[in-house]
């Protein structure tokens, strides 16, 4: 089960995904393909992304993640 939430001017999407049920994560498509967010990031095991709400045409992606047990608003910022 997929649900997109944003969508950019370059038509990448953002949303949350039963990816790896019975979690939800959240996902980035482009490209005809679906990534897992947590899979590009370079965080400690402890940062899951649960869902991903918008992005912007700089990429800059916005959602919520669990930290320690506890969920927080995040902002993700691609590498230059």
């Amino acid at each position: 089960q997929t649900r997109a939430q944003g969508i950019n001017d370059q038509g990448w999407t953002v949303g949350q995904s039963l990816l790896r049920a019975p979690q939800w994560h959240g996902f980035l498509w482009c490209g005809n393909r679906l990534y897992d967010l947590n899979t590009l990031l370079t965080t400690p095991d402890r940062f899951v992304v649960k869902n991903a709400m918008g992005i912007n045409n700089h990429n800059f992606i916005v959602g919520s993640a669990i930290v320690d047990g506890k969920e927080v608003a995040c902002l993700l910022i691609p590498e230059q």
